[in-house]
């Protein structure tokens, strides 16, 4: 099937609406005369004899003749496509002298009107027999301009387009759901690994806090530990020397007595050396943990990376 021109689908309408209101209509008089130029007339002598006439007027405004002539090779070419695609059959004579309003009924006089020799050689044969004939519009054609001039196949593949846009369309949301859904999923799982690290943080953070605690409390128990010991000593050393010095002030002194003496005097100076560097060790003791409980709050707050990942993920 061709294609068909604007001028050729309203030609074929109009033979398809004359055959619905009376079949015996639809000749190429009926058919044809409503598209001329009014003042426009085709002469129908004979098969070799067709003429143009039409108001001077017309022709210089409108070119007419030019109109017409190119009308109607579109419209014999466009009847023996239909002929010979068995969409129109020929059938009754009719005898059509004239297509188009004469220039001389209009009330104008032959002065006005010129009349030209009309159609190639080739076309004016064919004409001459469509204008002498009634066509029978068959109802493939008329499907065809219910269709809007589409054949079986296009239509076919028309719909097979619909479906595939349809399939394509269909797919494209169920990707879009499933794209959602996953995107959900991950969400879900992202928020369960923050709410899982929080968790885990925390309890480090805990866990940390209550050994530091511990380490603190037995730091403490060393250091008075060691204090008590060292009192204890220099307690057990001053009553071992003054103690004698007052009791026993009339007994003699043996050299073992002395050398006793003087070990406990050395045993003093020790303890009392050793007081001074547990003193010592106890403020270094106390400098190290208050580091430790700075470093300690350092860790209990989460760094600014932290935050402000787990901000960005929120």
């Amino acid at each position: 099937m061709r294609t068909f021109s604007e001028f050729e689908k309203k030609i074929i309408r109009v033979m398809c609406d004359i055959s619905d209101d009376d079949p015996q209509a639809v000749t190429l008089l009926n058919c044809f005369e409503r598209f001329l130029a009014e003042g426009t007339i085709i002469n129908i002598f004979a098969k070799d004899n067709l003429t143009l006439s039409l108001s001077k007027h017309l022709k210089k405004l409108y070119k007419a003749d030019d109109i017409a002539i190119i009308q109607s090779i579109s419209i014999t070419l466009l009847l023996n496509h239909l002929e010979s695609s068995k969409l129109i059959f020929l059938y009754s004579e009719t005898d059509t002298k004239k297509i188009g309003i004469n220039p001389i009924d209009l009330g104008g006089d032959k002065a006005e009107h010129t009349t030209v020799d009309f159609l190639p050689d080739e076309i004016k044969a064919d004409f001459y027999k469509f204008s002498k004939k009634v066509f029978y519009v068959t109802e493939d054609l008329k499907q065809l301009v219910k269709n809007n001039f589409k054949t079986p196949e296009e239509i076919r593949l028309e719909k097979q387009l619909n479906e595939a846009q349809k399939q394509h369309d269909k797919q494209l949301e169920v990707n879009e759901t499933l794209h959602k859904e996953q995107l959900e999923a991950t969400k879900t799982l992202h928020k369960e690994q923050l709410k899982a690290t929080d968790t885990l943080h925390a309890e480090q953070l805990e866990a940390t806090k209550r050994q530091h605690k511990k380490d603190m409390n037995n730091a403490k128990k060393q250091l008075w530990l060691s204090l008590f010991s060292v009192v204890i000593s220099i307690i057990a050393v001053v009553a071992a020397v003054l103690v004698p010095k007052y009791i026993t002030n009339d007994i003699n002194i043996t050299n073992k007595e002395l050398s006793e003496f003087t070990q406990r005097n050395r045993l003093a100076e020790n303890n009392k050396r050793t007081l001074q560097s547990l003193i010592s060790n106890q403020q270094e003791t106390e400098k190290n943990l208050s580091d430790i409980t700075t470093r300690l709050k350092e860790l209990a707050e989460p760094t600014q990376d932290y935050q402000s990942e787990k901000q960005a993920k929120q």
